[in-house]
């Protein structure tokens, strides 16, 4: 029997993680992270000579895609409205130059 990690065990995450590990990041047990690697939920693993590796990346990137976001748009759990933001202080540029 292994033992459970946990993120306590670890005072940061490899980039590149074994199974248990990359299981463990995900909050998943190891049978239902290569379940959801077989669906297509979480990426392949990469070799790295004869070891089968998740990058915690991609890992990452797949969490995202599940909740709806994604990296190149964040959503606003992320990111709080970043074009409403640039919106308002472009509005407040144009307010400015016109009562100059």
């Amino acid at each position: 029997m292994t033992r459970k990690l946990a993120p306590a065990d670890l005072p940061s995450w490899p980039r590149l993680l074994a199974v248990d590990m990359a299981a463990a990041y995900a909050s998943l047990s190891p049978g239902a992270f290569e379940s959801r690697v077989g669906a297509g939920d979480f990426p392949q693993p990469i070799r790295v000579g004869a070891r089968k590796l998740w990058d915690k990346a991609a890992i990452d990137t797949a969490i995202d895609k599940l909740n709806g976001r994604t990296r190149d748009k964040p959503s606003d759990a992320i990111n709080p409205q970043p074009d409403t933001i640039r919106q308002r202080m472009a509005a407040a540029r144009q307010s400015r130059k016109r009562t100059s």
